[in-house]
């Protein structure tokens, strides 16, 4: 209470002493004449550092700035506190979401409107500085091992899941619209709604996930579906959005889809591109071999994800794929010729600029509240969307897991999806950065006029209302459920001892070479990697490629 009650002074000293500093200058404008011949030199000398708008607005950001660092601090702070005394009822991200609230209410008391405009959420630089390090971290420090053997289920989620959500969220409120019960939002409009709060963000809940030791497949299919999700919603928005500029037909709906394809794909041929590449340059600098070059590795390492962003960018592809991409790529062969210090630090380095990104984006959506001018009486339709999303998560849920089922095995890894995995993953479906961001753009953009406003809206309540609602409740879910990794060995791997969870690497045991693994340890990493390939030997005994039809890997294991 004490910390809390210093950081409110805090806030309502900054706010203040702006809209004071503010109000001094409007007043030494309103009492200064420059073109007085009366006027000193004392004077004249006054009224141009008045005129000078470009100080003022720099004193505003930087009041901006401290007040930004200041809910990040204390965001960090409470997070500490509900890991030190175990609260899993308060979601991590609400931190963040209630500062945000609490913050914009003071800079509206404030009522300045220098500090108001610089407040406001910018989806430019949302997109450029703090999304790419989410979607990268996401990609570099995922456990491959189990995100690649369930890859199958996860596109299934993915792709058809978010298209089903998509189209029946904006069916309902759409339907639900026309009927007169709630706000009518057109057709292309419900569509563009329906895809953007497709986009799950479950960081709360995989959090929750790491703490109880939830099964490894599970983490990875509520991960999985959350990362590649968020590229598709992304990139049917902008395929939908086509729409505004051609009337529906047969036609333009052929031309919606092949722009899906082409910029996803598209997108993922530069992720890859810039992967291997930096894995080529890695392993034939050398620099592993001198720790010298340990700071010089590390900065290497951050340029490709962003000339990969910035790349797909310009080619009016999503830079968000192509990052994720690079991501998962970069993970699987430049980390390799990476020296033992610049893997360690390179891990830590980029989760913690996802986390600092991720915190400032819920810190902003709870600022949100405040900083937009929200159509507060849209209730009825964020009741209506707010259902149809929870309808629409049960039919990409339940069909989804039927259909990908038929490639799994009632036994082994990866298991069948059980009722239990399908009802966490139902009541994982939180909404969060991506929904909201593409809603500001939408309404930054104008795309609806009135309508993007309701859809700001209620894209935020819904948000806030999962976050708060099912990320409370999840820790309570999977004690009930009974959901934790049975698997010595996977909770070894996932969630060793000493720490770091999904976070740590080289614990896993080497997947069987067959198939594509196969051919990507024969062709692939010893183009791109150190490794070296060895055939089977059948006449070794002891040899676990003699055992397993695999080949023995030399350099790190596929996690």
């Amino acid at each position: 209470m004490k910390l809390a009650a210093v950081f409110v002074v805090l806030l309502v000293f900054i706010s203040y002493s702006c809209h004071a500093q503010e109000q001094n200058i409007i007043e030494a404008d309103q009492t200064s004449d420059p073109t007085d011949p009366n006027a000193t030199p004392d004077q004249e000398s006054c009224n141009q550092e008045v005129e000078d708008e470009g100080e003022k607005q720099a004193a505003v950001v930087r009041f901006v700035i401290v007040l930004g660092t200041a809910c990040l601090a204390l965001t960090f702070l409470w997070g500490y506190f509900l890991e030190k005394f175990h609260i899993f009822w308060f979601p991590e991200a609400g931190c963040g979401i209630v500062i945000g609230i609490a913050t914009g209410a003071i800079v509206k008391a404030a009522r300045s409107s220098d500090f108001k405009d610089l407040t406001k959420f910018d989806p430019e630089f949302f997109f450029i500085f703090l999304l790419p390090p989410i979607i990268f971290e996401a990609g570099y420090n995922m456990k491959r091992q189990a995100f690649f053997r369930n890859i199958g289920a996860i596109c299934v989620f993915a792709f058809l899941g978010t298209t089903i959500s998509t189209f029946l969220v904006g069916g309902i409120v759409y339907g639900i619209g026309q009927l007169g019960w709630c706000h009518p939002l057109g057709g292309l409009a419900s569509l563009v709604f329906g895809a953007l709060i497709s986009a799950t963000d479950p960081v709360t809940v995989l959090a929750v996930f790491q703490k109880v030791r939830a099964d490894i497949d599970l983490y990875s299919l509520v991960f999985g579906e959350s990362v590649l999700n968020d590229a598709v919603a992304i990139v049917l928005y902008r395929a939908l959005i086509i729409f505004k500029c051609e009337p529906i037909s047969a036609g333009s709906i052929f031309n919606a889809f092949g722009s899906f394809l082409i910029i996803f794909g598209g997108s993922f041929i530069v992720g890859i591109a810039f992967a291997l590449l930096s894995a080529l340059i890695f392993k034939n600098c050398a620099m592993h071999l001198d720790s010298e070059f340990l700071f010089l590795e590390l900065t290497m390492l951050c340029t490709f994800p962003y000339m990969a962003f910035m790349m797909a960018e310009g080619l009016r592809f999503s830079g968000i794929v192509a990052i994720l991409f690079c991501g998962i790529g970069m993970a699987h062969y430049t980390y390799n010729n990476l020296s033992k210090e610049a893997k360690s630090t390179s891990r830590s380095l980029f989760k913690t600029l996802a986390t600092l990104a991720e915190t400032f984006v819920f810190v902003y959506l709870g600022l949100a509240m405040f900083s937009f001018e929200q159509t507060w009486s849209q209730v009825k339709l964020i009741i209506v969307a707010l259902v149809a999303c929870l309808i629409a998560r049960v039919f990409n849920v339940y069909p989804c897991s039927l259909l990908a089922n038929l490639g799994r095995k009632p036994t082994g890894k990866p298991g069948r999806i059980n009722q239990k995995f399908q009802f966490v993953m139902w009541f994982s479906g939180l909404r969060g950065a991506v929904a909201f961001v593409i809603a500001v753009t939408s309404y930054s953009n104008n795309d609806f006029g009135p309508d993007s406003a309701s859809i700001l809206t209620t894209t935020l309540f819904i948000a806030v209302i999962t976050v708060f609602s099912m990320g409370g409740l999840i820790g309570t879910l999977l004690s009930a459920l009974d959901v934790k990794e049975k698997n010595t060995d996977e909770v070894q791997s996932a969630y060793p001892e000493g720490g770091g969870g999904l976070m740590v690497r080289d614990q896993s045991k080497p997947m069987k070479a067959k198939g594509l693994i196969y051919w990507d340890r024969k062709y692939m990493k010893p183009i791109f990697t150190r490794y070296e390939f060895k055939e089977p030997n059948p006449n070794e005994p002891h040899n676990p490629a003699a055992v397993d039809d695999d080949a023995v890997t030399t350099e790190i294991p596929l996690q």
